[in-house]
């Protein structure tokens, strides 16, 4: 994410560490998820490390900042530090958001989300095509891009996912931002500029496979694309 100069010092506090830990406990809740389910009701922190590939010291760190620890004989009990991340993650309210651009990748995030992630809510979504408006779609009502504001203000819906061409980004962040969101989940590939209380998370399908496919040349020892 880039900012502007007036925006660094408001986003001290998320810097590239904070960012990456936070990447990594919600990792972990993914990890001891899975574990819950297959039936398991502790885990050491190495088990935990040798998942998603960290050492265990970084583990017991991350989840001393959430306020939990683990019992030296038996590890941490995975229901217990689940229900704590959830609550570090505001799991336990319900994630409410919305989505802007309802072309394919809009309705393919819409096909993943809506009814199979029992925390995420998808309030609502909206396009500027009048042929999709008041339609359900993915399971959620379309409105038009123009009653954004009325709609998701006040709702305390605080996150957006802006799934638009790149001319457009800017501009639905700004209407986005207006109506009171303050996180948003981009992935036009466009950077955009918002306030300093707004978080944004670039997702750019192109960039992630232009740098997969640098480090498969790379490990292949085809750097001279012969």
């Amino acid at each position: 994410m880039i900012t502007t100069g007036n925006e660094k010092k408001g986003k001290e506090k998320l810097s590239l560490t904070s960012q990456r830990a936070v990447a990594r406990l919600a990792l972990y809740r993914r990890m001891l998820l899975h574990a819950k389910d297959d039936g398991q009701h502790t885990m050491y922190s190495h088990e935990l490390a040798d998942l998603i590939g960290v050492h265990s010291p970084q583990v017991r760190r991350d989840l001393m900042e959430v306020g939990y620890l683990g019992h030296p004989r038996h590890g941490y009990e995975i229901a217990g530090l689940i229900s704590r991340l959830d609550a570090y993650f505001g799991m336990d309210q319900g994630i409410r958001m919305v989505l802007v651009g309802v072309g394919n990748l809009g309705r393919a995030i819409l096909n993943y989300f809506v009814g199979k992630q029992s925390h995420i809510s998808m309030e609502a979504v909206f396009d500027t095509d009048p042929t999709k408006f008041d339609r359900t779609i993915g399971g959620c009502h379309c409105y038009p891009l123009d009653q954004l504001y009325a709609i998701v203000s006040g709702k305390g819906v605080h996150i957006g996912v802006i799934t638009v061409p790149a001319v457009q980004a800017q501009s639905v962040a700004d209407l986005l931002v207006k109506a009171g969101v303050n996180g948003l989940v981009n992935l036009a590939p466009a950077r955009l500029r918002v306030p300093p209380s707004v978080f944004v998370e670039d997702m750019d399908v192109t960039l992630a496979i232009e740098k997969v496919a640098y480090f498969s040349k790379m490990f292949s020892g085809d750097r001279g694309g012969k």
